[in-house]
């Protein structure tokens, strides 16, 4: 269950630096400023992690992260997508659509995207194929979601969106 944070913390979070936090302790924190921008739909939350990956993207990153980077990337897309209502739509022509489709193409094309957890990688594959068909292009959606079943056969996510969503 996520409870949606308020304003001022909401705010406080942006605020954080993470000059000094090691790699994964930047991750973690942009990675929940992205779901608590999400939940409350607080835009400069979204904003405020697009420009804390592009910082984080300047240090020299382990394969690995700079895949989680652009997974990150095209997740703070997706909430700015969801507080814009852009998924109310099926246009491809939304800024915001087209930023998480590259986001996405760059994880799951990434150099580290093999040395992540089966799980993740799933979860970039389903997120991607998702996105694909929402904007129409079905045939590919298809593709990427056969590549993530491949990595895991009963992956769940995929295996209801595959048989619902099509």
């Amino acid at each position: 269950m996520t409870t949606n944070p308020g304003f001022e913390y909401l705010n406080k979070q942006c605020e954080r630096s993470i000059t000094k936090m090691s790699d994964a302790e930047a991750l973690a924190h942009i990675g929940k400023l992205i779901d608590d921008a999400f939940d409350a739909s607080f835009e400069r939350g979204g904003k405020r992690a697009l420009y804390l990956l592009d910082e984080l993207s300047k240090r020299k990153l382990g394969d690995s992260d700079g895949a989680l980077v652009e997974y990150f990337r095209a997740n703070a897309w997706s909430a700015l997508s969801h507080i814009a209502n852009v998924r109310q739509s099926w246009s491809w022509e939304a800024p915001e659509r087209q930023a998480e489709l590259l986001a996405l193409s760059r994880a799951s094309s990434h150099a580290g995207f093999a040395s992540l957890d089966k799980i993740r990688r799933c979860q970039i594959l389903t997120n991607h194929a998702n996105l694909l068909n929402t904007v129409g292009r079905t045939i590919d959606a298809i593709a990427v979601w056969d590549a993530a079943l491949k990595i895991i056969p009963g992956f769940a996510i995929n295996l209801f969106t595959v048989g619902d969503g099509i």
